[in-house]
């Protein structure tokens, strides 16, 4: 009877498909208790699969067991153990995306994944867990008891109760697949009032497809070793610890140029290293402030981890490396449905503000390519078939789909670092991908993010600081101007004299505020206009004249008073041909005094700006002979570098009522200095409160 039922179970299993598992497991952060057997925890872990209900009997479960300190714990012996009947072992501080989406790629649904983690590991794997089990995979979560208050985000709940459909590549997922996740505590999973009894499924080692067949790999050196005694030898060797600190110095920034932030004194193989460190980025900072080479070269030679063994070291500078691959690259994620295009925006000047917006994170070097793909689930409907026309003959690439989390890793594995990633989406799902892009981050990449403007930022903070972060509505802004009703109506009363200086904006978008200020007749300050534009450029300056002159004509009686901006003049001089150009005295002063040699520097301004005051022009003849026999210097940059009527009373072809500078405008400056540090909108809000309080109570 017993060889029948023994033949009946092969031919069973030969029927039906093995089902597979793949169990994650953080042992850092869900440590074996202190008199537990290692291989009675392997146990219960396996049983606690198989009584879910997901796997079949004579199933395959592949266990890793994941760690950032993994000879300490949970120790070398404890390794050896579970190393011994098939667990795999990973040194990484990083969370598990890419480790779920390499098993899924090979073990297509059903299948069932487990993930052993803290509370709120777990939860920034939210959205990744929530993808897999909309594709048919099956969930099961284990926790310590202690993060149990901690509720996870609402994206958990959210997306397994309205189970969103997401596009999968595999074969769809059977119909009476179970779609709630089972969640265990830890501590009970593992207690001894649990029943342990003799799994039905086998343990299989995990294969990692970047770390080839070994089972032992490292993530900070991107290395796999050949044994389990390379394993451990690598964990305790001089590379590693040296790539541990690199990483710990690309986390949080640190100036590897000042001693005090190097770990020096643990080993004089380290010291040598990390002099060789020290030492390089000093000489790059030098060569930098030369305009030598830029600061990605990497001139020094240093060992590196071989990913096909751990005790094989090639000796390749990162200058070399550099050669091979010729140019850096960045790669944009573009979420349109999320991030849409402005209405009234040309979908080619967004594309072009992008990429500058890469160009100038200083992360891209020059001639560097940047790969755009445009991501949506309505893409005939956001943006539409004509901007994806228009996009799609700027070589953007366009993809249908709610998810792009694999998209990154399969760019970064054609692309290694040093290079580029950009992200733009809303925050929430940013921060849903925190952990992956973390991963990235200490690998070696830069993360770029654009997202749109959120009321709860604050409340929702991403686990760590990137590379750089904008405001998506700030990135593809170009201008904004204002101009309230009394202020135009009230120019025609008006001194026909326009100052005008901008400020450069203090929040994290940049930008500079632009102030155009009139005086009454009374000499008094007279707001006329407001803008808030990108730079001080030609194109930023010709479009705020242009919006000045829809509601002030260009006249040959209209002055304006500037600092001696360069794209200002050109402006001016091309929007109102007909008006008169003046420079602010006081600027220029300050420009020429820097020009005086052994001399009191404060004596050469007062004088100059004495110069510029004078009402007759024999008076004027005389002082300027004077000023260049006792400034020789300085009356040689005045002669060859400004025009006497721009800045002289006496040659200015038009009334400037008594007015040599731009004072009025800087005192507007000075009133909101304190509202630049401030996001877009509350600054915009409070200027127009400012005007008009000043004409209610002027009126």
């Amino acid at each position: 009877m017993n060889k029948i039922e023994s033949m009946a179970t092969q031919q069973h299993r030969g029927e039906e498909e093995v089902e597979k598992a793949l169990v994650l497991w953080n042992i850092s952060n869900c440590p074996i208790p202190d008199g537990h057997d290692p291989l009675t925890v392997v146990q219960r872990i396996q049983t606690a699969v198989e009584n879910s209900g997901h796997v079949r009997r004579y199933g395959e479960i592949s266990i890793t067991a994941i760690g950032n300190n993994l000879t300490e714990i949970p120790g070398e012996d404890v390794m050896r153990k579970l190393s011994s009947i098939g667990i795999s072992l990973k040194h990484s501080h990083g969370y598990h995306q890419k480790d779920l989406y390499d098993w899924a790629e090979k073990n297509p649904p059903p299948g069932t994944m487990m993930v052993i983690d803290g509370h709120e590991q777990l939860g920034w794997l939210a959205f990744t867990l929530s993808h897999f089990e909309d594709n048919g995979y099956r969930i099961i979560l284990a926790y310590p008891q202690r993060d149990l208050a901690t509720p996870f985000p609402r994206i958990f709940s959210k997306l397994w109760d309205q189970r969103q459909t997401y596009t999968y590549n595999g074969p769809p997922p059977a119909e009476n697949v179970s779609r709630s996740a089972v969640e265990w505590d830890w501590d009970a999973l593992i207690s001894d009032e649990q029943e342990v009894t003799t799994p039905t499924t086998s343990l299989v080692v995990k294969h990692d497809k970047f770390y080839g067949e070994s089972p032992w790999s490292c993530s900070v050196c991107s290395g796999a070793a050949p044994s389990f005694e390379d394993f451990t030898t690598h964990l305790k060797s001089v590379e590693h610890e040296f790539r541990e600190w690199d990483r710990h110095a690309r986390k949080y920034g640190l100036d590897r140029t000042n001693r005090n932030n190097l770990p020096f004194g643990r080993s004089q193989e380290l010291d040598l290293l990390l002099t060789q460190e020290m030492l390089r980025c000093q000489e790059m900072l030098q060569q930098c402030r030369l305009g030598g080479f830029k600061p990605k070269d990497r001139p020094v030679t240093l060992e590196r981890v071989d990913p096909r063994g751990m005790n094989e070291v090639e000796n390749m500078t990162t200058q070399q490396q550099h050669e091979e691959k010729e140019v850096e690259k960045a790669f944009v994620l573009w979420d349109m449905g999320n991030c849409p295009i402005p209405d009234g925006h040309d979908p080619l000047t967004v594309v072009r503000k992008i990429q500058m917006a890469v160009e100038k994170s200083g992360h891209v070097s020059r001639n560097g390519e940047i790969s755009i793909t445009a991501i949506g689930s309505k893409l005939r409907e956001i943006p539409g078939e004509d901007v994806m026309r228009i996009l799609s003959s700027f070589e953007i690439s366009f993809k249908h789909s709610h998810l792009y989390t694999y998209d990154l890793d399969e760019w970064a594995d054609a692309n290694p670092p040093p290079c580029t990633m950009m992200i733009i989406d809303e925050h929430e799902r940013i921060g849903w991908m925190a952990s992956q892009l973390s991963d990235l981050e200490d690998a070696g990449y830069r993360i770029l993010l654009a997202y749109p403007p959120q009321r709860d930022l604050a409340a929702t903070p991403f686990p760590r600081s990137f590379s750089k972060q904008w405001d998506w509505d700030a990135l593809v802004f170009e201008h904004v101007k204002a101009t309230l009703g009394a202020c135009i109506e009230g120019f025609a009363f008006m001194r026909k004299m326009i100052d005008v200086d901008a400020t450069s904006l203090k929040n994290k978008y940049g930008g500079v505020l632009v102030f155009a200020e009139a005086q009454d007749p009374n000499g008094q300050s007279y707001p006329l206009a407001f803008a808030v534009l990108d730079s001080e450029n030609l194109t930023s300056w010709t479009w705020f004249f242009e919006m000045l002159k829809s509601v002030i004509p260009d006249s040959s009686e209209l002055v304006f008073m500037s600092e001696r901006n360069q794209s200002l003049i050109f402006a001016i001089g091309s929007v109102f041909p007909e008006a008169h150009h003046g420079h602010c005295l006081w600027h220029l002063k300050e420009k020429v005094k820097w020009h005086a040699g052994n001399v009191n520097k404060v004596i050469v301004g007062h004088t100059f700006m004495e110069l510029g005051r004078y009402y007759t022009v024999d008076d004027f003849n005389s002082a300027y002979d004077s000023f260049e026999k006792r400034y020789p210097a300085v009356y040689k940059y005045v002669q060859e570098h400004t025009e006497k009527d721009k800045w002289a009373r006496v040659f200015f072809p038009r009334d400037r009522y008594n007015f040599d500078t731009i004072n009025n405008v800087e005192s507007m400056k000075s009133v909101f200095k304190e509202a630049t540090t401030w996001a877009l909108i509350p600054m915009l809000d409070c200027i127009v409160r400012k005007f008009s309080d000043w004409f209610t109570q002027r009126k």
